[in-house]
């Protein structure tokens, strides 16, 4: 009978996927907004994760970090999530193992965390560019946050399979870059799951 993967292990296969999907190969307010239904697992994809709410067009950010607590920030007040700093702790201990920079102006920085009983994301477009330490030493203007539940299994991985795919596209890197809104750039990623997903 084989042996279950200790906890760690999955987290270092789920840091992991960034590396074996790498896109290299083209590749606080008033109350929280109310926490979204988890998505279904069975065809889990980016814009599931997603309101306009979690997504800016115009990250603030001048480096990583600042970037990083700008997507975390954005995260738990869109989603609902009080996580009194573990969700930013966790995604800043994932970056300084490997940077998510995987090129082409994409980062896709992502944790694990207690706070979150689901699979939930952010997203951010830098105008001027960060550099995030990408394998392509270009400056990173795209964003993708992603935060998992510590137990999850499987389904973190189909979306970053998804997402790989989806910003494989040229033309779809350059659409949500140039969205002019977070409900724009959330419709720019429906249809384009819609046309290659």
């Amino acid at each position: 009978m084989p042996r279950a993967r200790p906890q760690a292990a999955r987290r270092v296969l789920w840091s992991g996927r960034l590396r074996q999907n790498d896109l290299r190969d083209v590749r606080p307010g008033k109350s929280p907004a109310p926490r979204p239904n988890p998505p279904d697992p069975a065809s889990m994809i980016l814009s599931q994760l997603l309101h306009p709410e979690s997504v800016s067009v115009a990250l603030k950010a001048q480096t990583k970090k600042e970037a990083i607590v700008e997507l975390v920030e954005l995260l738990e007040k869109a989603h609902g999530v009080h996580s009194n700093g573990e969700i930013l702790d966790r995604v800043l201990k994932r970056e300084a193992m490997m940077s998510t920079g995987i090129g082409n102006g994409i980062a896709i920085p992502h944790g694990k965390a207690k706070a979150v009983d689901h699979l939930i994301a952010a997203c951010g477009v830098s105008r001027a560019g960060i550099d995030f330490d990408a394998i392509d030493k270009q400056p990173a203007t795209l964003f993708i946050l992603l935060v998992s539940p510590e137990n999850v299994g499987g389904p973190h991985v189909k979306v970053l399979a998804n997402i790989s795919r989806l910003l494989k596209e040229d033309k779809v890197r350059d659409a949500l870059r140039a969205a002019e809104s977070p409900q724009a750039f959330v419709q720019v990623l429906r249809d384009a799951e819609a046309k290659y997903l």
